[in-house]
């Protein structure tokens, strides 16, 4: 995997366990992802909510395929997915398993979050 996907995983995945872990213990629960949690809840009822989301997940995306492009992974004759399908699969790898872990109450189903995004990544 490219170094510069590499060197940033410290920082991405473990502030959002960090997060996860220190709501766990101030309030004995994990409240997840205000954005997740406002797109399950609101956004088939309002339309400019729906769309304030949507802008703000796409942003997102468009973050991560610039890092995936600086790093040279993205669209190959063998993978034949952009860097914007893979940053695609990482945010939504990344915010489902918030939504175990708030599920479950439980900050360690975020463990292995970053295996499973390498595994995303190739």
């Amino acid at each position: 995997m490219a170094t510069v996907v590499a060197t940033r995983k410290p920082r991405c995945s473990a502030a959002a366990e960090r997060g996860d872990v220190r709501a766990e213990k101030v309030s004995a629960a994990i409240t997840g992802c205000l954005f997740d949690n406002l797109s399950l809840e609101l956004s088939a009822q309002d339309a400019v909510i729906r769309s304030d989301l949507e802008a703000i997940y796409d942003e997102q995306i468009s973050i991560l395929a610039k890092v995936l492009d600086d790093a040279g992974i993205g669209e190959t004759r063998e993978t034949n997915r952009s860097s914007t399908d893979i940053a695609a699969a990482i945010i939504a790898q990344l915010e489902g398993m918030v939504l175990f872990a708030k599920l479950r109450n439980d900050a360690s189903a975020l463990d292995g979050l970053w295996d499973r995004v390498c595994c995303l990544v190739g």
